[in-house]
């Protein structure tokens, strides 16, 4: 399924069959995971380990687009900000959730740092190819936080300079 979405260069066009993509997607990284661990456990060939690791590199890029898109097409937090919130602090309009089921305040927070970081997301992809690993939505979050304290360091530097 990744691989013909990524072939034809297409994601649903709404976060309501993304939630699910995304879902099958970081099961599908999970498997990929522990599969690359017992190949190492039981010695399997370079080989067998090189494809099974780049399924489970494009899997885990394309769990970082679907990510993105996500971000993409949620509301913005003004937007969300303008309503009401639920009880686990999820945005509400007219009693109605304004999150899709399977999105909570995290997941949205998540997707749209992953979507406003594109520059992070292709480094990270490329490091993880590089140290044969895999690109994981928390080694993009890590290196966002680190740019965000490193660009309060510097500004602090400069106020306090």
């Amino acid at each position: 399924m990744f691989n013909l979405i990524k072939k034809e260069g297409w994601l649903p066009a709404t976060v309501d069959e993304l939630v699910p993509m995304s879902f099958i997607g970081q099961a599908a990284v999970n498997f990929f995971q522990t599969k690359l661990k017992v190949m190492t456990q039981l010695k399997m060939t370079d080989e067998q380990r090189k494809v099974t690791l780049r399924d489970a590199q494009e899997a885990a890029e394309m769990l970082l687009d679907i990510e993105a898109r996500i971000g993409e097409l949620l509301p913005t937090p003004l937007e969300a900000r303008a309503f009401g919130q639920t009880k686990d602090g999820s945005p509400m309009k007219a009693g109605r959730r304004i999150l899709p089921e399977g999105v909570d305040h995290k997941k949205s927070y998540e997707a749209r740092t992953i979507k406003n970081h594109p520059g992070i997301v292709d480094r990270i992809k490329a490091q993880a190819r590089e140290r044969e690993d895999l690109a994981t939505k928390m080694a993009v979050l890590n290196a966002v936080s680190y740019e965000r304290k490193k660009a309060r360091q510097t500004l602090q530097g400069k106020a306090g300079g």
